[in-house]
């Protein structure tokens, strides 16, 4: 299976070539846009992240409020127990 990483980087490389770039302005541009991939995919699941934490509260509020089931007992993931289930999927 090839990596998220991989997959991104053949993507920017197509667009880069695509745009017209080649020889050394290619590689230099490739060098930049490839750089910035994991801080993208580590600002995507801190957003990620956060909107699952929002959406847990206002559930674990609203069962908390009705005095229903428990969130173990609903089958509902923590937060940390969501972003190791994202970092293992990448």
């Amino acid at each position: 299976m090839v990596s998220i990483e991989a997959e991104f980087a053949e993507q920017i490389m197509i667009d880069l070539i695509t745009q017209g770039y080649s020889g050394n302005e290619l590689q230099e541009h490739f060098r930049k846009e490839v750089s910035q991939i994991c801080p993208a995919i580590k600002e995507m699941l801190a957003d990620t992240k956060k909107a699952v934490v929002e959406k847990a509260s206002e559930k674990l509020l609203t069962i908390l409020e009705e005095g229903e089931l428990s969130v173990k007992e609903r089958g509902w993931m923590s937060a940390d127990e969501v972003e190791e289930a994202i970092s293992n999927s990448l």
